[in-house]
C-alpha cells in the first residue's frame, strides 16, 4: 500500500468514527486536544502540588476507561502505568475516593479511607467502598500498574513484548555487526486490524531508574527516545508526567507577574518538550498568593482552582487556558465555568465543597 493509500485509509477510518479517540472528560479541552488518540505523545507538567498525578489519573485512566465501558465498540484499551511516586494501592485508593464522590456524593480523602492517624472509616463508608468492587475489577482488566522503579530499556522491552504479542506482527530485516554476525531488527509492524488504544503512563519521568552511567537528563532523553519509537512503530501513546523547574517561582517572574508555566520550565530535560505532540501544564494561582487570576476570585476559590494550559499542540492551537475545579481530597478534576459566568451562587457551590464524612 502506498503512503497516499494508507493516508486515505486513515481518513476513511475517521469518516467511520474510528478516529474520535477516547473521552478525556473535559468538553472544552477536547476542542483543543481531541481526546486521547492512538500513537500520540502527551507531556503533563506542573509545580509540586499542582495535581499532575490526579489530572493524569482522570484524563488518561479513569475517564477513557469509563468511555470504553459505556461504548465498547470504541476499541480495546490497555494502560501501562509506571508509577514511581505512588504505590499501586495508593493509586487505587485515590480512584476509590473519586468513585465515592461521583457515585455517592461523598468527599472523603485517602487518610479517611485508609484510617490513617486519628481517622477511622465508618462501617457505612466501608460498605460503599466494597460496593465498587465490580468497577475496579473491570478496571484491573485494563490497567497494569508497575510501582517498582525500572530503567528505560526495561520499560521499552516490556512494551515491545506486549505489542508483539497483542497488537500485531513485526517484520524483520537483517544486518551484519562488527564481528561479521547476522543480526535481526524490527523494520516494520503489521497491526492486527483491531482498534487498539495502548497507553504508557510514566509518573514521573525523573524518578525512572538509571541505566548504565546515565545522569538524570540522559536517562530522561533515552526514555523519551524509546517513547518516540513505541509511538511510531506500534501506535502506543506515551503519557509522561514531569516536574517543573524550581526557578518557576523566581523573584523576577513574580515581580513581572509571569508566573504561568512555559515550555522552558520543564525540569531536568527539554527533550520531552521537543518530542511530545501535546504539552499541557497545570497552574495553581493560590500557591503564589494571588487573589485574582484572569477574572477568577482566587480569594474565594482558594485551592479549588487550577488553570490547565495547553503549551504546545502540534495538531491544533496552543496557549489555550482551561479553568478547572480541583477537589484534591476526592481526586477530582472538572472544568469550571468561564470567569464571566461565575455568579455568587457558583462561587458558593465551590466554597461549600468540604469533607462530609
Amino acid at each position: 500500500m502506498s503512503y497516499f493509500d494508507s493516508t486515505v485509509k486513515w481518513i476513511e477510518d475517521g469518516k467511520a468514527g474510528l478516529n474520535e479517540g477516547l473521552n478525556m472528560g473535559f468538553p472544552r479541552l477536547r476542542t483543543h486536544i481531541p481526546n486521547v488518540q492512538k500513537g500520540t505523545y502527551y507531556l503533563i507538567g506542573g509545580d509540586p502540588g499542582a495535581g499532575k498525578s490526579t489530572f493524569t489519573l482522570n484524563a488518561f485512566v479513569l475517564n477513557p476507561f469509563e468511555d470504553v465501558m459505556k461504548f465498547p465498540d470504541k476499541g480495546n484499551l490497555k494502560i501501562f502505568y509506571f508509577s514511581f511516586e505512588l504505590k499501586t494501592e495508593m493509586i487505587l485508593t485515590k480512584a476509590i475516593t473519586r468513585k465515592l464522590y461521583y457515585q455517592y456524593g461523598l468527599v472523603a480523602d485517602v487518610n479517611y479511607v485508609l484510617s490513617r492517624g486519628k481517622n477511622r472509616i465508618s462501617q457505612e463508608i466501608y460498605s460503599k467502598v466494597l460496593e465498587t468492587r465490580e468497577y475496579f475489577s473491570k478496571l484491573e482488566d485494563v490497567l497494569v500498574v508497575n510501582d517498582i522503579p525500572e530503567n528505560p530499556t526495561g520499560i521499552e522491552k516490556a512494551l515491545t513484548r506486549y505489542a508483539h504479542e497483542n497488537l500485531g506482527s513485526p517484520t524483520y530485516g537483517t544486518f551484519t555487526d562488527e564481528d561479521g554476525n547476522d543480526k535481526q531488527y524490527v523494520n516494520g509492524f503489521i497491526p492486527n486490524g483491531k482498534n487498539n488504544y495502548t497507553l504508557c503512563i510514566i509518573d514521573h519521568i525523573s524518578l525512572i531508574k538509571k541505566e548504565r552511567s546515565f545522569n538524570v537528563k540522559a536517562n530522561i532523553d533515552k526514555m523519551s527516545e524509546y517513547m518516540i519509537n513505541l509511538r511510531n512503530t506500534y501506535g502506543i501513546s506515551p503519557v509522561v508526567v514531569q516536574q517543573l523547574n524550581r526557578s518557576f517561582a523566581s523573584t523576577d517572574r513574580m515581580r513581572l507577574n509571569k508566573l504561568e508555566p512555559t515550555l522552558n520550565d520543564f525540569k531536568d530535560s527539554g527533550n520531552t518538550v521537543q518530542d511530545a505532540e501535546t504539552v499541557f501544564a497545570l497552574f495553581n494561582p493560590r500557591q503564589f498568593e494571588l487573589t485574582e487570576y484572569r477574572g477568577y476570585d482566587i480569594e474565594q476559590l482558594q485551592d479549588r482552582f487550577r488553570a490547565g494550559i495547553v503549551l504546545k499542540n502540534r495538531y491544533g492551537s496552543a496557549q489555550k487556558r482551561i479553568p478547572m475545579l480541583f477537589i484534591g481530597e476526592s481526586s477530582i478534576f472538572e472544568e469550571m465555568p468561564k470567569a464571566e459566568e461565575m455568579s455568587p451562587q457558583r462561587y458558593e457551590l465551590v466554597t461549600n465543597i468540604k469533607t462530609n464524612v
